[in-house]
């Protein structure tokens, strides 16, 4: 039996959708993604707000999620953290509210991206700076207070900062509290905490939501770099050899970085300054050949940094002077990582700073490695951009670039669970 042209043309388009729905979709407008943004009310400032989105493979662009914003359970949330996984979040208030108690809000990822409270937990210190997750033979949690306090509630006079561990359930997210083995009270017992420098005010190195490698670093006010090692079966930290490490700084205000590679942003300087350091034996930095390098001077106030999937480009977010969007002193500035004896050599991407929201609190790329995310502060926003795996350049995402967050950003954190 001969067919006609026109059945041949039909049979043909037949197979074809039958290899598309057998094999794989042929379709890749699909949610790669959610990102979440926390922050303040734009009506009650105290009130803590999560903004949720998804993230479109194919143009970066961001949807609400379903019942979003939610509530961050808590006052004036300042940072996030998606344990590695992407099941859970947790949200770190500076304050709690209401009857929640704590200060560390967890919530689980359900379908479409939808957040569900589960539990708050306190910490041991007071005046919270960051919260980090690990997950490297254990699973952990870590939240960095500028403050101690006493079993009472009283803050010890010792002007030291403190480290409060947790362990993770992985099948609920719940935590535990890790005491300190190494230090006893000073009533007997085990300390609650791990104490660091006088006043810390920045926790690393951090890639995403995760610890990396074997070693965490405060910044405590002199400017100094506290290193504890961990403990990948415990959760356990100790003090190494190599700290508290002297950088010279004026005023740090990010230590983050990606791998080998540990990255600060000292935001005292004129312009600011990207000092660049690999990790050595212990925990130890080592500063790179040629690693003190002026950031961007036509950017100001340094506020976040990322370090693509890749290790190749450096982005920083720079919060600038004041809360005009126009202002190329908000914006992102971009450099190539370049690989050499002693670390990463850092030279500038052509074409940066690339064009942010006014006043950036946080910068993160996708879970596809495709786009880049700023939460901006001051016109309650999120900036997607393209990048340029070859070159690093950021473009325009092709379906608009700024997305309305429910109130004033202070964090963002981004989770791959495509429920």
């Amino acid at each position: 039996m001969k067919f006609s042209n026109l059945g041949q043309i039909l049979l043909a388009s037949v197979v074809s959708v039958g290899l598309c729905l057998g094999v794989t979709s042929c379709s890749t407008s699909f949610t790669v993604g959610f990102l979440y943004v926390v922050g303040a009310s734009t009506t009650n400032g105290a009130s803590g707000q999560i903004s949720g989105f998804k993230i479109n493979n194919d143009t970066g662009r961001l949807t609400p999620i379903k019942k979003s914003p939610f509530s961050s359970a808590g006052a004036n949330p300042i940072r996030a953290v998606v344990f590695p996984g992407g099941r859970f979040i947790y949200v770190l208030n500076s304050r709690p509210s209401g009857t929640t108690g704590g200060n560390i809000a967890l919530f689980t990822v359900g379908g479409d991206g939808v957040l569900a409270f589960q539990a708050s937990y306190s910490s041991q210190g007071n005046i919270p700076v960051s919260i980090a997750a690990g997950s490297n033979g254990g699973s952990f949690l870590y939240v960095l207070d500028q403050q101690v306090l006493d079993s009472t509630g009283n803050v010890v006079n010792s002007g030291n900062g403190a480290i409060t561990a947790f362990s993770v359930d992985p099948n609920t997210g719940r935590l535990s509290l890790i005491t300190n083995q190494q230090v006893l009270a000073p009533g007997g017992g085990q300390l609650t905490y791990f104490p660091v420098g006088n006043k810390p005010t920045a926790f690393g190195p951090i890639s995403g939501s995760a610890i990396t490698g074997s070693s965490v670093y405060t910044v405590d006010s002199d400017q100094s770099i506290f290193p504890y090692s961990v403990n990948p079966q415990n959760g356990q930290l100790a003090v190494t050899q190599n700290g508290p490490q002297p950088t010279g700084a004026t005023r740090i205000s990010v230590i983050g970085g990606s791998g080998a590679n540990v990255f600060l942003l000292d935001a005292g300087t004129t312009p600011s300054t990207i000092l660049a350091y690999t990790r050595g034996p212990n925990g130890s930095l080592q500063t790179v050949v040629g690693g003190a390098i002026k950031n961007e001077p036509t950017v100001t106030n340094p506020s976040d940094l990322v370090v693509d999937s890749k290790g190749k480009f450096l982005y920083i977010a720079n919060s600038g002077p004041n809360n005009n969007p126009s202002n190329p002193s908000s914006a992102i500035s971009a450099y190539s990582i370049l690989p050499n004896a002693n670390g990463g050599l850092l030279t500038v991407v052509a074409g940066e700073p690339f064009p942010s929201g006014a006043q950036p609190v946080c910068i993160l790329e996708d879970p596809s490695n495709q786009y880049i995310y700023t939460a901006n502060f001051s016109d309650s926003t999120v900036t997607g951009r393209k990048i340029d795996t070859n070159t690093g350049v950021l473009s325009d995402l092709i379906k608009g670039t700024s997305f309305s967050t429910a109130g004033n950003p202070t964090w963002c954190v981004v989770s791959g669970r495509t429920q």
